[in-house]
């Protein structure tokens, strides 16, 4: 009988006791793979797609660092990324230090080829800015309203990491699990909350952890997908498919539920991009049009806005000389392209207001 005051020292190791082959499953499954195959396809074909990458590893920042309570929003952290960190609040540094371990690690798996039990903690020692292990000693309880006991992880290091050593086998293993990688992301990612192997931060972890295991499997070969948005908008749901898995290895509608999450927010990525190269076109044609700024620069500087919603004005220095960069910058604000954000000392920030408009 499962207890949620008793540490789960049982939690059965990988590979698990499942019915992968239901009709729910087998159905979702499809969906889920046709509409994460077309965001790959679609993200090959960009000319740009890099531009998109950091877009959506801040978004994912965020949409994640919310789930933990951290109360911030794309447009501060955009903001974030072009001041020096000692200007920065402590939810800005904690969403950039998730978008820094996602964006090394990214690098690191490409080379490697595969994530290890070692990855996870630098990983997490990255994301709280401090060093540290595994848990080590006392009890963790995972409480439902800050008073209610529903579950308390596997206690004491050595079965911690006993459990950690199980899981990146399954994880890294491609060939001898019969299962689909996306299946198998949902069973990692149950495995990975039900160890919590750290005090906090589990969750922006396991949210890289997830994100690369789609890179190593070749679903992406570019992560430019968000995935906590249906996690915040479905949390009641999400917390009681992962109870009744603890409590009645009730498996088949969690998977479906991460699935279609899968399916979900790879569309939802799909019309991002969309709406965001649309908005580079026009700002194409409002300075092709321009008789102020030069032609020429029309394709290169609707990157440039694009790629850094808030700019500095050195930023521009590439297209302008200094001696014309005010005239210039005036003229981006009287287009309503730009406008002035905020000085500090004698940087000045200037902000893309219709993609920030776009992406909050």
């Amino acid at each position: 009988m499962f207890n949620p005051n008793v540490p789960y020292n049982d939690l059965p190791k990988l590979p698990a006791d499942i019915n992968y082959d239901t009709v729910n499953i087998l159905k979702a499954l499809a969906w889920a793979k046709g509409a994460i195959g077309r965001l790959d396809v679609f993200t090959k074909l960009l000319p740009d797609r890099e531009m998109f990458l950091t877009h959506f590893a801040i978004k994912e920042s965020v949409e994640s660092s919310q789930i933990e309570s951290i109360d911030t929003n794309v447009e501060l952290i955009y903001e974030a990324s072009r001041i020096d960190e000692k200007y920065m609040s402590k939810d800005q540094k904690e969403v950039m230090y998730y978008k820094d371990a996602l964006m090394l690690w990214l690098d690191l798996v490409r080379k490697q080829w595969f994530l290890a039990q070692n990855d996870y903690v630098k990983i997490w020692n990255i994301l709280s800015n401090e060093k540290g292990q595994i848990r080590t000693w006392g009890l963790v309880n995972i409480k439902k309203n800050h008073t209610e006991v529903i579950y308390t992880p596997p206690a004491w290091k050595d079965n911690i990491e006993r459990l950690l050593w199980n899981l990146e086998n399954y994880y890294n293993n491609m060939i001898e699990h019969d299962v689909d990688s996306l299946i198998k992301m949902a069973i990692i990612h149950y495995q990975f909350e039900a160890i919590h192997p750290f005090y906090d931060g589990n969750w922006r972890t396991w949210r890289i952890i997830m994100v690369l295991h789609l890179v190593l499997n070749n679903n992406l070969e570019f992560p430019v997908i968000y995935l906590s948005w249906y996690i915040n908008k479905n949390r009641s749901e999400y917390y009681t498919l992962i109870k009744n898995i603890t409590e009645k290895w009730e498996w088949e509608n969690f998977i479906v539920f991460m699935l279609k999450w899968i399916e979900i927010q790879a569309k939802e990525t799909i019309n991002d991009i969309e709406k965001i190269r649309e908005l580079r076109s026009h700002y194409v044609k409002i300075l092709e049009n321009d008789n102020v700024i030069k032609k020429v620069l029309a394709q290169p500087l609707a990157s440039l806005l694009i790629s850094k919603p808030k700019l500095l004005r050195e930023d521009l220095v590439d297209f302008w000389s200094i001696n014309t960069l005010t005239t210039y910058i005036k003229r981006l604000i009287e287009l309503w392209i730009l406008k002035e954000s905020w000085t500090i000392w004698k940087n000045k920030i200037y902000t893309n207001i219709k993609f920030i408009e776009l992406t909050k």
